[in-house]
């Protein structure tokens, strides 16, 4: 974009761009420009929905949600909240989004079926990062249709996973990824665990393990709108690095029904994995048991359900696990 694209976007909204996005937008990368989703009979430009790279593409998407009744969430309708400026789109109804005011830089994920915004990204320059990954897995995957939403990159399959995510551990690991799975609010067991990995000639793993809960615990300290401080970014990106080098991710064991990670950090938070996707309602009351067995899963996000199914996940034993 130019500085004449930006002040459109600015006098057609009416609102003021914050600088962080002014500046990634006046140079928007040439990569991310060059990516391209395929879906077999067309490819489809990654600034045409991850990060918009045309001033009418971000005027269009704005607009629209501005208009009277929006459907916020299934059944109910209400305003656009004004301080939310959408960025970009996933091609199934969902959107990216940035805050226009206050310091935060982060990139959020409004879900327009729960109607809420989650943070998805720190920044946007690490939003490129995902948007990048999720395209190269996007394109190694079987070509489905144009509103298929892109799903994160696994991690790199040259890396050979450790014996806890392919599932083959002996009895004093087992020991340790039970305390872990009983107890998947408190951080002791897990740094347990790291020691147990760091004794075991894993120090990559325990490393991620004491990053992120670190990292976590900055997190929760820290102001909800404040930017990340630079020992944030630090532990934000040596998690990443980490993650990119083994194949925690893909190791994990095959569920029918269920999909591992997803989010930044590919699902692992404090040091394992913890978002599934399930296909639907009969997938969690009858897999699940599957899924908390071989991680401390407490995110999961449905690809359907009904009323029906939502009823049968209410009364299942399994939901106490869930926080979100």
């Amino acid at each position: 974009m130019t500085e004449a694209n930006v002040a459109r976007i600015e006098a057609e909204l009416g609102v003021t761009l914050p600088v962080h996005y002014r500046e990634f937008v006046l140079a928007y990368p040439q990569r991310l420009r060059d990516a391209k989703m395929d879906f077999g009979s067309e490819q489809r430009p990654a600034s045409d929905s991850f990060l918009f790279d045309a001033p009418r593409a971000v005027i269009d998407a704005n607009r629209a949600v501005r208009k009277p009744g929006l459907l916020v969430t299934d059944g109910e309708t209400g305003p656009w909240p004004e301080g939310y400026l959408i960025v970009g789109k996933d091609g199934g109804g969902n959107c990216w989004c940035i805050k226009l005011a206050g310091r935060s830089k982060a990139v959020w994920f409004f879900d327009h079926e729960e109607g809420v915004f989650s943070k998805q990204s720190k920044s946007l320059a690490d939003h490129e990062r995902y948007a990048l990954e999720s395209v190269a897995e996007f394109n190694r995957s079987e070509p489905l249709t144009p509103n298929r939403a892109p799903q994160p990159a696994p991690i790199s399959k040259r890396a050979k996973p450790s014996r806890s995510a392919a599932g083959g551990i002996g009895m004093a690991e087992r020991k340790r990824l039970k305390a872990v799975l009983a107890a998947p609010d408190d951080d002791a067991p897990r740094l347990e665990y790291a020691d147990w990995f760091a004794a075991n000639d894993q120090p990559e793993r325990a490393e991620l393990i004491r990053v992120q809960i670190e990292l976590a615990r900055l997190e929760e300290a820290a102001e909800p709108d404040a930017d990340p401080t630079p020992e944030e970014d630090r532990l934000y990106e040596r998690a990443e690095e980490l993650l990119a080098e083994h194949a925690w991710y893909p190791g994990m064991p095959e569920v029918s029904g269920v999909q591992w990670g997803g989010g930044p950090h590919h699902g692992f938070e404090r040091g394992f994995m913890t978002r599934v996707h399930v296909a639907d309602a009969d997938t969690f009351c009858s897999r699940m048991g599957e899924v908390f067995a071989a991680a401390p899963v407490t995110e999961v996000r449905f690809d359907d359900a009904d009323d029906e199914g939502v009823a049968a996940v209410a009364g299942s034993p399994h939901l106490a696990r869930v926080h979100d």
